[in-house]
């Protein structure tokens, strides 16, 4: 078979599937990195490729999205690719699960009972999917936070929170370590 005809069949492909693909060969390997394959497999899977840029100005997050490739039949910074969609104006990017599209942001701008309580929003801006998930009940001060989709096909994922105990429960160990919590909701 002619090599531009398996490019052709392999841009039809699912990234997961791209991925194997490129085992096969270092010239398969080498032309699925092209900017025309990648452009051709975005075209024809309706995919985007990019990433959010978020900044903090005038205590507001704001967030954008830069395309890494440019359609010819759209202006320039005009992907249709935002947050706009999501119930507040005022999110924060928390965690990202860069394979499936999916964020995990967090609106800060929610008070109940005069305490500051965030809503925990999972979304694909792809799609403009998004769905307010239940308030952990967290009780230390989060260092990170991750989002690992499990699986795609029914939609299941976990929240892992890295945070600092309380300073009564902190302890070291003999190399001169504290400990760390991990919660997983």
């Amino acid at each position: 078979m002619n090599e531009d005809t398996i490019l052709d069949i392999i841009s039809h492909c699912s990234s997961t599937e791209i991925a194997k693909f490129r085992l096969l060969n270092k010239a398969c390997n080498k032309r699925t990195y092209e900017f025309f394959f990648i452009n051709r497999h975005l075209r024809v899977t309706n995919s985007v490729f990019g990433y959010f840029i978020q900044s903090y100005k005038r205590f507001r997050y704001r967030s954008s999205f830069v395309s890494c490739i440019e359609e010819e039949e759209e202006a320039p910074g005009n992907n249709g690719i935002s947050l706009e969609f999501l119930p507040s104006r005022d999110v924060k990017i928390e965690a990202c699960d860069t394979h499936h599209g999916i964020l995990l942001c967090v609106d800060n701008d929610k008070f109940k009972g005069g305490r500051r309580i965030p809503d925990y929003i999972v979304c694909k801006p792809a799609t403009k999917q998004y769905r307010i998930i239940p308030n952990p009940k967290t009780r230390y001060f989060t260092i990170a936070t991750g989002l690992v989709v499990i699986r795609s096909n029914q939609f299941r994922y976990k929240i892992v929170k890295v945070s600092k105990p309380m300073p009564w429960e902190r302890r070291k160990t003999k190399e001169g370590f504290c400990n760390l919590n991990c919660e997983v909701f």
